[in-house]
């Protein structure tokens, strides 16, 4: 027979209803007036264990965690993310409005609008598209100019640029360290003076911040006037060298056609004829018909012979017809340098002469032509050069400005709010996705 002993176990939650701890124990073990011994309280560490009624003897199955516990880690996590708002959103914020209201100093602003233009519309409407698209890229050079080194030491040989920029009065954070390098000094005024081209309307935008506005203007006017001379500087160089080809080409053909009338005039005077062609055809035209005449003459001589004695006065008259119409060929001949070649043939030995002749006529006509092809280049290149010619048209000038364009205060100060509202969430992004991976 068993006896039960039943002792009521204490519970370390203030949430939990009191729990038994039912034991069995054989009868023949226990005594009969021997108290129930009371198990000694649990560790306040550990959570309280239960034993099932009637069930097997067996470990105790651990009970969950008071719901006091967890609602303390809620608590705890959610003034973390509040700290971290406060760190990273909050006090930035605060201290990029103050250093705005009170501490930055005021950035004035003087802007000037300008656009290429060609000099000449009627020739540059005619040229098409390719002027056009020259006064585009005239106009990147330009506003890529502006950002450049080399504007930047033209205005610190003429303002002093470093030291208008490296005031004491002007803010630590704006100021320019005056020992700085001339690259980080380039970098300083970049963010100093901005150039936008509207490539609708072909329109560049330049504008320059200072600390004063006096110094504003006057930095404005001196980079106006630097654009004004790179663009002539362009317009010049691109004129120069479209005519300087157009005119060596020309300068070459006429001094080929100079040298081609010199040696024509030297022909003529050795020759004595300002026709050399034309004479030759001429006397070998009269030497043609006085030899049809001779061979007539001898013709007749010929057939005189049967019926008159050669003795006869008709024919020594006919003999001597003969001998002087000889004569006079021979002589004729002798202008041209032609001559009888033993067969009777005419043997021109007056041929080279007749070649250089022609030699020098065909390079005068090649001459005449290259100069006419030249001249007609060379006004051609003048026209679009013309068309080419191109002048900075500024019709916003640089004004004086009356009150200071940065910092803007509640802009400035939204925008650095925004930012680091986006940098905490990221951030707290990142550290719960790390939290539930672990």
């Amino acid at each position: 027979m068993s006896a039960k002993a039943v002792v009521p176990a204490t519970e370390p939650g203030p949430s939990k209803e009191l729990s038994t701890v039912v034991a069995k124990v054989p009868a023949a073990e226990l005594p009969v007036d021997a108290p129930a011994q009371v198990p000694a309280k649990r560790a306040k560490s550990s959570p309280p264990a239960e034993v099932v009624p009637g069930g097997p003897p067996g470990p105790a199955m651990p009970l969950p965690p008071p719901r006091a516990n967890r609602r303390g880690k809620k608590r705890r996590g959610f003034s973390g993310a509040m700290l971290s708002f406060l760190i990273v959103v909050v006090l930035p914020t605060l201290i990029m409005g103050s250093y705005y209201a009170f501490f930055a100093s005021p950035q004035y602003m003087s802007e000037f609008r300008y656009s290429v233009r060609p000099a000449d519309l009627a020739s540059a409407s005619a040229a098409g598209n390719s002027v056009e698209t020259a006064i585009m890229s005239d106009s990147y050079i330009v506003a890529d100019y502006v950002l450049s080194r080399d504007l930047l030491d033209e205005l610190e040989r003429r303002l002093g640029l470093r030291e208008i920029y490296s005031r004491p009065e002007i803010d630590m954070f704006s100021r320019f360290d005056a020992s700085g390098s001339t690259e980080d000094f380039v970098r300083y005024w970049n963010g100093r003076i901005s150039a936008n081209y509207d490539l609708m309307t072909g329109i560049t935008t330049v504008e320059v911040t200072a600390f004063t506005p006096q110094d504003a203007h006057r930095i404005a006017q001196e980079v106006k006037l630097l654009c004004e001379n790179i663009v002539n500087a362009i317009s010049d160089q691109a004129r120069k060298g479209q005519l300087e080809f157009a005119q060596n080409e020309l300068d070459r053909a006429e001094q080929r056609l100079k040298d081609v009338q010199n040696k024509e005039q030297t022909f003529r005077v050795e020759t004595r004829s300002t026709d050399a062609s034309a004479t030759a055809a001429s006397q070998l035209a009269l030497i043609a018909s006085l030899r049809t005449q001779l061979t007539q003459m001898r013709a007749e001589y010929e057939s005189s012979k049967t019926t008159l004695d050669e003795s006869s006065p008709t024919m020594r008259v006919r003999r001597n017809s003969i001998a002087a119409l000889q004569n006079e060929i021979d002589s004729l001949e002798g202008q041209i340098d032609v001559s009888q070649s033993r067969e009777g043939a005419p043997r021109a030995a007056g041929a080279a002469t007749l070649n250089v002749y022609e030699t020098i006529q065909l390079e005068r006509e090649i001459a005449e032509k290259l100069y006419a092809s030249a001249l007609q280049a060379f006004e051609q290149s003048r026209m679009l050069a013309a068309a080419n010619l191109i002048y900075l048209a500024t019709y916003v000038h640089p004004s004086l400005s009356q009150t200071p364009t940065y910092p803007r205060l509640f802009i400035d100060t939204f925008i650095v709010l925004l930012c680091c509202i986006g940098i905490w969430v990221i951030l707290s992004l990142i550290f719960h996705s790390i939290r539930d991976h672990a």
